[in-house]
Order: structure tokens, then C-alpha cells, then sequence
């Protein structure tokens, strides 16, 4: 009895088998033409001129890098200008010495010298003075408008 029911169960499955390879032996299933379909990649969108995101004006991070720097050049600016000032100083007390030794010197070719020194010391410093005034237009900050 066993044996009865499972033939019975299986009777209408193989007749649907059955039914469906006699019908697929009389018309072809069509065959699908394009059913893969190829994969579309779109670019990424341009980010907008306008985005305070990617300006890297208003990133913290850049514009604390940039308020260091401007920083550091001033500094940089503010001790070339002490220098010159120092030897401005210095110079103007070289004259002011040497001018008191030839005053006191009787001799004249002794008072020659000392100016001879003195003149030097004033065109090497000059010299310098110029180096120093590049130096310092080469490190000044840019004026905030550029920034």
C-alpha cells in the first residue's frame, strides 16, 4: 500500500514532465538576445565652484597652516628690521666715536685714518643694510587682501 501512494504522488509530476518536453519538441523557447546587460559608470559629479567643502579657504586645518606662516614671515620681517635698526645705532655711535678720536688727534694723518675706518665701516654697513631691506621684502606677508 505504501508502494501505491508513492507512485500515485509522482504520477502528475511525471506527467507534467512529460507534457512540458512534448510541448518544448514542437516550438523552441525563444533564446534571449542581449540578457546580460553591460555595466553603465557614470562619473562622479563635479564638485560646485561655490562649495565651502572643497575650498580649501575654509578648511581649519589650511588656514591655521596659513596664519602660522604669516606669523612666522612677520617675525622673521620684525627681527631683520631690529637688526637694521641695531646697526643704524651702532653706526651712528662709530661716527660719533671716531669724530671725538680725530678731535682729539693732532695729528693729521692720524685723523685721515680714522675717517678712512669710519667710511668703510659705514659702506660695509650700507652694504649690509641693503641685503637686510631684500631679506626682509623676500619674508614680509602678503597684505591680507592676497590671502
Amino acid at each position: 500500500m505504501n508502494a501505491m501512494r508513492l507512485n500515485t504522488r509522482w504520477v502528475p509530476l511525471s506527467l507534467a514532465l512529460l507534457a512540458a518536453s512534448a510541448s518544448a519538441q514542437q516550438r523552441p523557447l525563444p533564446v534571449p538576445t542581449n540578457t546580460v546587460r553591460p555595466a553603465v559608470v557614470t562619473p562622479l559629479p563635479q564638485p560646485q565652484l561655490g562649495s565651502q567643502q572643497n575650498n580649501p579657504q575654509h578648511d581649519p586645518a589650511a588656514k591655521l597652516s596659513r596664519d602660522i606662516q604669516a606669523a612666522s614671515r612677520r617675525v622673521q620681517a620684525d627681527s631683520i628690521g631690529s637688526e637694521i635698526q641695531r646697526r643704524d645705532v651702532q653706526i651712528e655711535s662709530d661716527r660719533l666715536r671716531t669724530d671725538r678720536l680725530r678731535a682729539a688727534s693732532r695729528d693729521p694723518v692720524e685723523s685721515q685714518r680714522l675717517r678712512n675706518d669710519y667710511e668703510q665701516r659705514r659702506a660695509d654697513n650700507e652694504r649690509r643694510r641693503v641685503e637686510l631691506e631684500h631679506q626682509r621684502q623676500q619674508v614680509a606677508p602678503p597684505p591680507d587682501g592676497n590671502r
